[in-house]
């Protein structure tokens, strides 16, 4: 369930609202997982109502649905007798399944192959794949030097595309050049370390990188960033579908010349 806080002082009224919470659900051991996270979404002097914003998201997880069905029930009673301005972006309601990602390969040995047609049933035989197939060498792409151009502070996305998505409890990051000048600056600048630098919330993660320079393109995959799936995690993006874009909007230093007009 999701509280929004307004105006001065937020990080007080947070963690006024998360104590009131945590005494009244008789502490953070009373569920399986217990998470709180704020979102300053805020403006200093702001203009608008909306602008004076943030988001507190209160998450909880446990095998027992009673429980949970009652969790948002507690975060409602405390409306009237905690920080002013307390109001929700929902009303409460029952809880919701969380169905956990479990990634695992089964042996052919344990598969019947069946196909149903015009109310008869075939069985088919397994198809056996031989494990010393020839390796593919991939097309090699000859990749120009540096850009010699004057470095420009500009978001990232000013150069670059990127994609982004869930792999069970793990996220894909991919970031492509629109030129091979480009992909020669992406291809140095951006590591692993200088992910975590920009997206300072990665940094805890394990992170893999592959270069694709026949795409203009690197990939990062990183683990454990979704939890146990989509529909197991407290993240307000489960599907790390904004990755991409988060990652586009930083400002980093980077040759004029690659930039797309």
């Amino acid at each position: 369930m999701t509280i929004v806080l307004t105006g001065l002082d937020i990080e007080k009224k947070a963690k006024i609202f998360e104590d009131a919470l945590v005494e009244s659900i008789g502490g953070r051991g009373e569920y399986e997982k217990f998470e709180v996270n704020l979102t300053r979404s805020d403006k200093n002097d702001p203009k608008t109502n909306e602008e004076a914003f943030a988001y507190l998201k209160v998450s909880a997880l446990d095998p027992n649905s009673k429980k949970i069905d009652k969790f948002s029930s507690k975060i409602v009673e405390l409306a009237l007798a905690n920080i002013p301005g307390f109001t929700a972006t929902a009303p409460p309601g029952k809880g919701t399944p969380s169905i956990m990602h479990w990634p695992a390969l089964v042996s052919m040995s344990h598969i019947t192959q069946k196909v149903h047609m015009d109310q008869k049933e075939t069985i088919i035989d397994r198809a056996e794949i031989p494990v010393d197939r020839p390796l593919v060498e991939s097309q090699k792409v000859n990749i120009p030097g540096f850009p010699d151009s004057r470095m420009v502070k500009a978001p990232l996305g000013r150069a670059f595309a990127t994609r982004s998505g869930d792999k069970g409890g793990n996220a894909n990051l991919g970031v492509w050049a629109k030129s091979p000048e480009g992909y020669a600056f992406l291809k140095q600048f951006l590591t692993t370390e200088k992910l975590k630098e920009l997206l300072t919330d990665m940094k805890s993660y394990d992170i893999e990188r592959y270069e694709m320079p026949n795409l203009l393109a690197v990939n990062f995959y990183i683990r454990g960033v979704l939890g146990d799936g989509v529909a197991a995690s407290f993240r307000s993006d489960p599907q790390a579908k904004t990755l991409g874009e988060y990652l586009r909007a930083r400002i980093v230093e980077m040759p004029e010349s690659i930039l797309v007009r």
